[in-house]
């Protein structure tokens, strides 16, 4: 795991924030799904060097796809992500997630 790599997952999830502007909640979570998994493997795999932004990332992740799951009427998986993401943020010293999830 390297900082493009981080950069690349950033980049998607811009983009698909983007692209539900567009199409609505309803068609993205899958997609989001994915990248949640994708940036919760990054914390496992990156070095000190990157422990806080991964983790960082992969909460940014997981908080989006609580309220996606949210605006779809899923409290429960809404719950489960805005918990591991507060938990991500939590890990990465990251207020600003703590604060909006």
């Amino acid at each position: 795991m390297d900082r493009t790599s981080l950069n690349s997952i950033a980049a998607i999830l811009g983009a698909t924030r983007r692209l539900e502007d567009t199409v609505g909640p309803a068609l993205v979570p899958v997609a989001i799904r994915g990248l949640r998994d994708l940036s919760l493997a990054t914390v496992h795999e990156a070095g000190s060097g990157l422990d806080r932004p991964t983790k960082s990332l992969a909460s940014e992740v997981s908080q989006y796809l609580g309220w996606l799951v949210l605006a779809n009427g899923n409290v429960y998986a809404a719950d489960r992500n805005l918990g591991r993401a507060i938990a991500s943020a939590g890990q990465a010293m990251t207020r600003t997630v703590c604060s909006t999830a």
